[in-house]
C-alpha cells in the first residue's frame, strides 16, 4: 500500500504533469463600431495586428449584423492569418434595408493564445468603413475590448491537490 510520503510524491508527480500540460492562456478579441449615427454600415476591411512573438492566433468569429452568410446576405471576404502578426477582416454586406442595425456592434471576435503581456500590443490598422452604396464613412479608432477566456488550469491544479489531502487524512485515519 502506499505510505503518506509516497502519496505526497504522488500528488507532487500529478500537480508538475496537469501543471505542464496546462494550455496558455486564452483570450477572445471583440473588435467593435459605435457612433455609427446616420451611416449605416454595409462593409468593412480591416487588419488586426499582433506580436506573433507573445500570442498564436486561433480564429475569427464574424457577427451577422451586415447580413447572414448562410443566406447568401454577405460575404465573408477574409484573408485570415496573412501572417507577420496580421489577421486580415473584410465583410461586404448585400442588405438593401439597413434600418434595424444599431448604432453600435461587434465586427468580429477573434481568439488568441499565449502571454498576456502581448495583449497590449494589439491594434488596427489599414481600416475602411462604407455606407451600403460604398462610399465610406468618416471614423476615428477608439481601442479594442480585450476579454479573458477562463481556462481551468489552475483548477487542476487546485483539485489534484484537494484530492491528495484528503486521501492522506482518510490514511491517517485507519
Amino acid at each position: 500500500m502506499f505510505s503518506p510520503k509516497r502519496w505526497l510524491l504522488a500528488i507532487l508527480l500529478l500537480n508538475a504533469v496537469l501543471f505542464s500540460a496546462a494550455p496558455a492562456a486564452a483570450y477572445e478579441i471583440d473588435v467593435t463600431v459605435s457612433g455609427l449615427g446616420g451611416f449605416d454600415l454595409g462593409a468593412f476591411d480591416l487588419n488586426v495586428n499582433y506580436d506573433d512573438e507573445l500570442l498564436t492566433f486561433g480564429s475569427y468569429t464574424l457577427s451577422e449584423e451586415l447580413g447572414s452568410f448562410g443566406e447568401g446576405d454577405a460575404e465573408d471576404w477574409s484573408l485570415g492569418d496573412i501572417g507577420s502578426g496580421t489577421v486580415n477582416l473584410a465583410v461586404l454586406s448585400y442588405l438593401f434595408d439597413f434600418s434595424t442595425q444599431p448604432d453600435a456592434f461587434t465586427l468580429a471576435t477573434l481568439t488568441f493564445s499565449g502571454d498576456e503581456a502581448g495583449l497590449a500590443g494589439i491594434s488596427l490598422s489599414d481600416i475602411i468603413l462604407s455606407d451600403d452604396l460604398g462610399d465610406p464613412i468618416p471614423f476615428t479608432v477608439s481601442g479594442t475590448d480585450i476579454s479573458a477566456v477562463p481556462i481551468p488550469g489552475a483548477v487542476w491544479l487546485l483539485g489534484s491537490a484537494l484530492v491528495g489531502i484528503v486521501g492522506l487524512r482518510r490514511r491517517a485515519r485507519k
